[in-house]
């Protein structure tokens, strides 16, 4: 009984682990869609795209993917 049990418990634990871990990758996809939702909407109004770009964009250099630790070109 002890053994199902804990063998239960490691069960609730991953399963916790994994639907944070899901609702973690969620915000940071809905938080990413609005920052670029936001820049795009500041580039068509107020033509400001360059001012707020990082500084190597106008070589095609975007941003850095951390994950695979390698650049992502435009």
């Amino acid at each position: 009984m002890r053994a199902q049990d804990r063998q239960l418990a490691g069960q609730l634990l991953r399963l916790r682990a994994q639907l944070h871990r899901l609702k973690v990758d969620q915000v940071c996809h809905l938080h990413q869609e609005l920052l670029d939702e936001a820049e795009l909407e500041m580039e068509l109004e107020s033509g400001m795209g360059l001012a707020l770009a990082p500084p190597l964009r106008h070589l095609g250099l975007t941003r850095m993917n951390i994950s695979a630790r390698r650049f992502t070109l435009c």
